[in-house]
């Protein structure tokens, strides 16, 4: 009964057209064989020559060779990058180098060692077991991400090494037959992989390396992989509903776009374009926040809108007027979490090392090549002028004049306070820190159980952290620690998370109550937030948690009370930069004003998806209904 009563309330949580697609999905998948709910399609019958494609569809994707107005710049870190994929390696979600099996580099996975069928239907492959491992290591390279990394070094070093990149593309489509094998598991995958091919095709475009027998294999292995995305997009469009409806529904308009000679090309561009309308008014709300609750996640769908927002142009199309306001939008919540002097932001909200354009110099966790894009594609004019994060914009978007929104002045300029009711955010930044509150009642699924997590930044270090994703396919105890309640900066009740954990993405009794505000007084702002949460626990439990910033002074005073603990201790924890103890001092009482105790206990820190390594936590533990924090700045 339990378990029925919980699949009741996903339900009502997700809506009847996710629980009535999800039925007929899962229905069609046990009991048709897959030929009839997952067909094979066959081979591109109506072609075209190479020659034909570049005279018929001047509009690109990418830039050429020949019109990158970019200053070159032979840094140490384009050739490294160059030198260790020509070797065999692959840069891991941006933080790690993996050396690939040259003997099978498409099947085999790098990190468990498991090799994948390459005959076994994709609806047969799971995600993930403790087998096979985490299937995001087979799928990083078949992206064809490190095509970007080859294409900035031939263009910052003066070279060409535009045959390796088309036997690369010719030895997968040669090694992955239509539907069958890993990378074609999932749609979203399919999609990055042919944006990063038509990318580098678009760079190379005329190269004498391109053969019209390479090109009839590359078209029809591109036909065959956008009609897989079109047929299956459903499946990310109202089952999923995140970042991979927004990448298959930009694929099919721009696949669409650039082979008009394609059967059905018309139907699959406008398809195409409507679905990514559609999916981002709904899915970045009107207060700029993104409905997956993750700030790399957001910064996946500003890249994408770069490249929606100027291949458009380029074609002479518009989107929608509600597309630009809501990138606008995105860029102004972005922009004010900021770091400004490394560009990071809180490492909030799933994280799963996901960068899909990496086209600078600078570190993954630096977002500003990201933003100065957007705000190049929207404004016409950058938003810096260091040149290493200027060159995203140069690769993705267009140098025309005419804005294609009016340029007001940023609100998020000089931020004082800030924040976002219906994503649930208040911030607040000074000269040297930053304060960031996360209070979000759930109208679309969450990801973690981390409402009132408070993150804190000074002078550029990121004091009290959120301790990341590491792995979504990992064993049962690390995805409990990373996604709940015990890895955030939040109060704990008992041993229970906020929310109850399902299986794998899923979460029971979410908190869809919550209060967020942001107020001044003469020497102090004040974040405020108000969350419904315990719900497994008991019915009525609220969190409160007030935190005020003393002006012109490093020291907060956080102040967490509770309706009711069902005689459970509250327990409240602080993950730590290795600095904070040398430079920080916590402390904290109850209601009664007894002084607790601060226990260091040992947990875990991921930066970046895949790499887990040793941190700290301050717990504060309460029989009573309150906590009182102080923290200051030492003398």
């Amino acid at each position: 009964m339990q378990k029925l009563f919980l699949i009741a309330q996903l339900i009502r949580n997700m809506g009847a057209r996710y629980a009535l697609f999800r039925l007929q999905y899962e229905a069609k998948r046990r009991f048709l064989p897959f030929k009839l709910y997952a067909p094979t399609y066959s081979n591109l019958s109506l072609k075209t020559s190479y020659k034909n494609w570049l005279k018929y569809n001047p509009t690109k994707v990418f830039v050429t060779r020949g019109t990158l107005n970019l200053t070159h710049t032979k840094s140490e870190i384009i050739r490294t990058h160059y030198e260790k994929i020509k070797n065999g390696s692959v840069y891991f979600f941006r933080s790690e180098w993996k050396a690939i099996n040259p003997a099978n580099p498409w099947h085999q996975n790098p990190d468990s060692g498991f090799v994948y069928n390459k005959t076994t239907h994709w609806s047969k492959i799971a995600d993930y077991s403790a087998a096979q491992g985490d299937i995001k290591y087979v799928w990083e390279r078949a992206r064809f991400t490190h095509l970007l990394d080859i294409i900035r070094h031939d263009y910052h070093f003066n070279e060409t090494h535009a045959q390796e990149v088309l036997n690369e593309i010719s030895d997968w489509i040669d090694n992955n037959p239509s539907e069958l094998g890993p990378h074609y598991r999932c749609s979203q995958e399919i999609s990055l992989r042919l944006l990063h091919w038509l990318m580098a095709m678009n760079y190379y475009e005329g190269d004498e390396q391109i053969t019209e027998a390479f090109w009839e294999k590359f078209e029809n292995s591109v036909y065959n992989q956008l009609m897989h995305v079109y047929h299956n997009i459903n499946f990310s469009r109202i089952a999923v509903r995140n970042n991979h409806a927004l990448s298959e529904s930009l694929m099919l308009y721009i696949g669409g776009s650039l082979f008009p000679h394609f059967p059905k090309a018309a139907k699959i561009k406008a398809a195409g374009k409507h679905y990514f309308e559609e999916e981002i008014a709904y899915q970045i709300y009107a207060d700029g926040s993104y409905l997956q609750y993750s700030n790399n996640y957001h910064r996946v769908v500003i890249q994408m809108l770069s490249i929606a927002i100027s291949f458009a142009e380029r074609n002479q199309e518009r989107w929608s007027d509600s597309l630009y306001q809501r990138a606008a939008l995105s860029l102004e919540f972005l922009q004010a979490q900021c770091d400004p002097q490394n560009g990071e932001l809180p490492n909030y909200g799933s994280n799963d090392g996901a960068l899909f354009f990496p086209l600078s110099d600078t570190s993954y966790r630096d977002y500003r090549p990201a933003l100065n894009a957007l705000h190049q594609a929207l404004y016409k004019m950058p938003l810096y002028t260091e040149k290493t994060i200027l060159e995203e914009a140069h690769w993705l978007c267009n140098f025309t004049n005419g804005a294609l929104l009016p340029k007001k002045k940023s609100e998020t300029s000089g931020l004082k306070n800030y924040s976002t009711e219906q994503g649930g955010y208040a911030m607040y930044r000074d000269e040297d820190s930053f304060s960031f509150l996360k209070c979000a009642g759930y109208k679309d699924r969450p990801a973690q159980a981390d409402n009132l997590h408070f993150d804190l930044w000074y002078k550029g270090k990121n004091i009290l952290r959120d301790n990341g994703s590491y792995k979504y396919n990992a064993s049962k105890e690390d995805i409990s620690y990373f996604m709940g309640t015990a890895s955030h900066n939040t109060v704990q009740l008992g041993p229970f998370d906020q929310m109850l954990k399902g299986g794998r993405f899923i979460w029971y009794y979410w908190n869809q109550e919550a209060r967020i505000k942001t107020f001044e007084r003469p020497n102090e702002i004040v974040l405020e937030g108000k969350v419904n949460v315990f719900g497994q626990v008991k019915k009525g439990i609220y969190h409160s948690r007030k935190i005020t910033k003393t002006k012109a002074k490093a020291e907060w005073l956080i102040e967490d009370e509770f309706n009711e603990t069902h005689h459970q201790p509250l327990h409240q924890r602080w993950h730590i930069h290795p600095d904070f103890t040398n430079e920080f001092d916590i402390s904290a009482t109850d209601q009664n004003g007894t002084v607790l105790k601060a226990e260091i206990a040992d947990a875990f820190y991921s930066s970046y998806y895949g790499l887990k390594e040793q941190s700290k936590c301050i717990i504060f533990t309460s029989e009573t209904k309150k906590i009182i924090t102080r923290i200051a700045l030492k003398p």
